[in-house]
């Protein structure tokens, strides 16, 4: 950064001018040393001013220093001016300073200090002036410096041309050491971008200093140039950002290459050069590079994946183009189908050219391709592109039609040509035994291999028992036996091959078993083999074979007698495995799991191999070593059996337990399952409640038993229930009828292990004593009765009475007592008693005898008349008894207020209907109701005449009756009404139905036929109207309908009454009596 030293004028005394010659009347004034800081136009500075004066100054003289034109020295408050310290006093205007002196400013060298000076905007050159009323000095011409910034630095996303992006440019403002130097309340920052960038108007949020969006009015743009106005203080040495964002869009250059930009302030009007900044061209990315078969002298496949710059689309068939290393070979031309672009084949031919620094290939690609897109082309090994002899980092060039810069790709290494797929086999895969083995492997692209000339290299673990030497005739390669006698050295086995072996064949040698190699002795560990050749000499490891032994299998324990803590006999057998015979003299080991033990000495006679004794015998807690007494092939089955006198004692506690089994063929500890030992089983009785819960162990809540059996035994035991000597099967909790019950129960396990037998008395009362006659409240008109009272219980019974005035208990023979109710008066007595029998039930008798010799109080009607069928008769009953009220023999319900209703069927003319009331004690009251039915229905009319009697009241018909063809036709409606007859008259189709009791007639207007109960029937003369009444045959109705008619000339009688028999299904039929519907209202 650019930085303004301090500027010192330092002005002698020789050089300073005066207005004449030191004289008695004169003191001569020079300058001795001017200092500004800082030395630049517009800024605020200080001003150190030294003098000299050749003789006194007295008190009360007045001074002037005249700075600059143009310069402004700050008067107001907390100003910073001083004379050597002293208290003068200081006025002026813009640039001349007025110093009054309060006492005498003696001869010499004087500092005056001046801040908060604003030095003039014009550079100069300037001079100051110093003076007093006879004398004056004016210093040397000087000019002010115009600061500038510190370079800008620049940085562009993104950085490629044509792009628009977004600048950032950081600089400082000019620095200064001062109080307060270079701070300016409003900045102007002018920016000059090169030539071929192009700046529009920008909008808020377009441009960014220290953060702080720019307002679009305190910018201006004009040609490349933009002008920003800040508002906020700056001071010298700060740190400027200035960030233009995409938004304020400003396009890259069109051409790659270095640029700057040009930068002043209006504080710091120097204009600047940025540092340079590079606009880059549209490139394709590095490519990474990776290959199949990274060998030399391989033909190998290999993917270039890169993507594409932001300018970097390409339509169908433009072209990438691989630059690669000359130690490359590359064909001419490469066949259709070995090249992929994204997983799309290219098609047609491709041919290759070559470049400046070796052969490069031309790809049409066959899809569009868009910018920054990733592109991977897949090269094929039937391209036959052949990898370089020289194992070394490389690197190719990609560059494509529309981004034609060629871009080194990340470097790839192709490493020397060695074997590759080496894979190793070996059968039979169990320790010592002698095998077969294969190894099977890739040469190398520089890898061919001549016969006689060149060897192939086998090294075995050092685990493998090899033999010394081995027949040539009995290995092959690739199916052909070689011809010379292999070479060992150790475990390794070099042959040579018996045919030419190209580059990148594959190679399998085959070591049959008569070749003697022996698997190695210890099994689970991992063995490889390494392989190499003469022209390939990198070692090359082979996958890793492991080896197992083989195991017995099938173990299997048997013991006699499965109880804890006994001594039993048992039976041990297991299977040898594939490599697993055991030779007489063999040993063979039992391990039992901890609680086993035998007891005493172990004797060879009690361990018993299929039918042969044992050789020796040793128990080490806890494995047992048995010599076995002969010999047994693979596979076979041992069966060892032991005695119960071998001391083989079961654990103490239950549970499984296993055994294991090794021998020194198959040393692997193989184990049985598990073998049970259990406890002697137990049962017990439970009881719901756990207690008796009644006296003298009576359980008077029916308790609820369950039998719970415990075994050590996986299957539940099976239990044997007895329940007062009769065998039960036990399912699940039960319960007991009351009585004495005497119960014994066991269980015995799966094993025929059986419990000691449990038994228990159970006495079960359930019922408390029984009382009759039971409790309540009775009735009497006696003064006084005796009653008895029995009681029942299954146990022995003590009655406890209550004693109570007017009633009397006395013991009768067995469970019955006397008691006696003595009235005094119509009023109640209680009795009351507790039962106890002899398991603690108790119950309560509780007995109320009322004495009531007053008939109950019944209120009726005397008679009632009725024009209608049915009629209803309601009363009230009182007595302080409970009351039952009957009428004609029916059972009627008062209500609790004593009223209650009757409803019932009336005859024509007077019937009696009697009530009685009797109450709960005997007494009785009779009452007779006196019921009049009015039900005879009468019609009287005369032919040609409107007047008519109906039930005896007269009647003025609309129209009177008249003869059709010596047929009376009378108005419908006044034989429906007067009858009591449902009429129903049906407009719509000049219906008519008329219906009396179960008669039913139908009629339509005009028409000769009707029916009656559905029969059809002829009329004498059909219905008809007249004047809007409407006339039915007489005879015909009143006949269908069951009514009389009686005809004396014109003058015609209809009668009927309403009877049982009239069919309203309201009615029944009695010789007797009326049909009582009586119910409690």
């Amino acid at each position: 950064m650019k930085k303004f030293p301090v500027f010192i004028l330092a002005l002698l005394v020789a050089f300073s001018t005066t207005s004449g010659t030191a004289n008695a009347s004169t003191c001569p004034l020079s300058f001795y040393q001017i200092v500004i800081e800082p030395m630049i136009s517009g800024a605020l500075a200080c001003y150190t001013v030294a003098f000299q004066n050749q003789c006194v100054l007295p008190k009360g003289e007045t001074v002037h220093l005249i700075l600059p034109q143009g310069a402004e020295i700050y008067f107001g408050y907390g100003r910073s001016i001083s004379l050597d310290g002293r208290p003068d006093r200081f006025m002026g205007q813009d640039n001349d300073l007025e110093i009054q002196l309060t006492s005498d400013l003696p001869i010499g060298r004087h500092y005056l200090k001046i801040c908060n000076v604003k030095n003039p905007a014009d550079p100069g050159p300037h001079v100051i002036i110093l003076a007093t009323s006879t004398e004056r000095a004016i210093s040397f011409e000087f000019s002010f410096n115009q600061s500038s910034v510190s370079p800008p630095v620049v940085m562009v996303n993104p950085d490629y041309v044509n792009a628009c992006a977004e600048y950032t440019i950081r600089f400082r403002s000019a620095s200064a050491s001062g109080k307060g130097c270079g701070c300016h309340r409003e900045t102007t920052i002018s920016i000059t971008f090169p030539s071929d960038v192009e700046i529009g108007k920008i909008d808020f949020g377009g441009v960014y200093v220290n953060g702080a969006a720019i307002p679009s009015s305190y910018m201006r743009t004009y040609s490349s140039t933009i002008d920003i106005v800040v508002t906020f203080p700056i001071n010298a040495g700060d740190l400027i950002e200035i960030k233009i964002t995409t938004k304020a869009g400003i396009k890259n250059p069109s051409k790659p290459g270095w640029y700057t930009l040009k930068l002043y302030t209006s504080a710091d009007q120097v204009v600047v050069t940025s540092e340079p900044y590079y606009i880059r061209p549209s490139t394709v990315t590095r490519a990474t590079v990776t290959l199949s078969n990274p060998y030399t002298c391989s033909v190998s496949a290999f993917q270039v994946r890169f993507r594409t710059g932001p300018y970097g689309s390409l339509l169908a068939l433009s072209t990438v183009t691989l630059m690669l290393p000359k130690v490359f070979l590359v064909p001419k031309e490469i066949e259709e189908g070995n090249i992929a672009v994204n997983a799309s084949k290219v098609s047609g031919k491709t041919y290759s050219t070559s470049w400046q620094e070796g052969p490069s290939i031309t790809i049409r690609i066959p899809e569009n391709i868009g910018p920054e897109t990733d592109v991977i082309i897949d090269v094929l090994p039937g391209a036959g592109i052949v990898l370089p002899e020289v194992d070394s980092a490389y690197s190719i060039h990609v560059e494509t039609s529309s981004e034609p810069y060629p871009v080194p790709s990340f470097e790839f290494y192709v490493q020397h040509s060695k074997l590759t797929s080496v894979s190793y086999s070996v059968e039979p895969l169990f320790v010592t035994l002698q095998s077969k083995h294969s190894v099977t492997f890739v040469t190398g692209g520089c890898g061919d291999l001549e016969p006689g000339m060149d060897t192939i290299s086998v090294q075995f673990s050092k685990d493998f028992a090899m033999p010394q030497s081995m027949l040539c005739q009995t290995i092959t390669i690739n199916g052909v036996q070689i011809k010379n006698i292999p070479f060992m050295a150790g475990n390794t086995v070099t042959i040579s091959p018996p045919e030419r072996i190209p580059g990148g064949s594959e190679v399998t040698i085959n070591f049959p078993i008569e070749c003697g190699i022996k698997n190695p002795g210890k099994p689970g560990t991992m063995h490889k083999v390494t392989v190499w050749t003469s022209r390939e000499r990198a070692q090359v490891i082979s996958n890793p074979v492991m080896f197992a032994t083989t195991k017995l299998s099938n173990v299997f324990c048997e013991l006699d007698k499965r109880l804890v803590g006994k001594n039993t006999g048992a039976r041990v057998s297991f299977t040898l495995g594939k490599a697993g015979a055991i030779k007489n003299g063999t040993a063979v080991k039992i391990g039992f799991e901890d609680g086993f033990d035998f007891t005493g000495q172990v004797f060879i006679r009690n361990f018993v191999f299929d039918g042969a004794a044992c050789r020796k015998a040793t128990w080490a807690k806890p494995v047992l070593m048995l010599v076995c007494p002969k010999d047994y092939n693979p596979g076979d089955l041992v069966t060892i059996n032991f005695d119960v006198e071998a001391g083989l004692k079961t654990p103490p506690k239950p549970g499984k337990y296993k055994i294991w089994v090794s021998t020194e063929t198959e040393p692997d500890q193989i184990e049985s399952e598990g073998v049970l030992v259990v406890e002697v089983p137990t049962v017990s009785i439970q009881t719901t409640p756990k207690n008796p819960d009644g006296k003298a162990e009576w359980f008077v809540t029916r308790p609820k038993l369950s039998i719970v059996a415990q075994s050590s035994c996986e299957e539940p035991p099976t239990i044997l229930l007895d329940i007062d000597g009769e065998r039960v099967k036990y399912s699940g909790e039960f319960s007991l009828e009351d009585g004495r019950h005497f119960l014994t129960c066991y269980c015995v396990d799966v094993f025929g292990n059986k419990s000691e037998i449990q038994s228990v008395l159970v006495n079960v009362d359930t019922k408390p004593p029984q009382f009759d006659p039971p409790s309540g409240k009775i009735y009497t008109r006696s003064a006084s009765i005796r009653e008895s009272l029995a009681i029942a219980d299954d146990n022995a019974v003590e009655l406890y009475p209550e004693d109570t005035t007017g009633v009397l208990f006395s013991k009768g023979l067995t469970s019955v007592w006397w008691v006696e109710y003595v009235s005094s008066g119509q009023n109640c007595v209680r009795a009351k008693a507790v039962a106890e029998d002899e398991a603690g039930n108790r119950a309560v008798w509780d007995r109320e005898v009322c004495f009531d010799w007053t008939p109950p109080k019944l209120e009726l009607p005397e008679k009632l008349e009725t024009d209608r069928p049915e009629y209803s008769i309601t009363g009230k009953v009182s007595d302080i008894s409970p009351v039952m009220v009957t009428v004609n023999g029916v059972v009627l319900e008062a209500k609790e207020d004593g009223s209650f209703s009757c409803a019932g069927i009336a005859k024509n003319g007077p019937q009696n209907i009697q009530f009685v009331a009797k109450d709960a004690a005997g007494n009785k009251t009779i009452t007779n109701v006196l019921v009049i039915g009015n039900l005879k229905r009468s019609i009287v009319i005369s032919i040609g005449s409107k007047e008519a009697f109906v039930n005896g009241k007269i009647v003025t018909l609309p129209v009177a009756p008249y003869l059709e063809k010596g047929t009376t036709m009378v108005p419908l409606r006044l034989i429906g009404e007067g009858l009591s007859a449902s009429v129903d008259f049906n407009q719509e189709n000049k219906s008519i139905k008329i219906v009396l009791g179960q008669k039913q007639i139908e009629l339509v207007l005009g028409n000769s036929t009707a029916l009656v109960n559905g029969q059809p029937v002829m009329l004498p003369a059909p219905p008809d109207t007249k004047k809007g009444t409407t006339f039915v045959p007489l005879r015909f109705v009143v006949e269908s309908l069951g009514a009389q008619l009686a005809v004396s000339g014109k003058k015609i009688t209809i009668s009927y009454i309403i009877t049982p028999d009239a069919g309203n299904p309201l009615f029944f039929s009695s010789p007797r009596l009326p049909l009582f519907l009586c119910s409690v209202c």
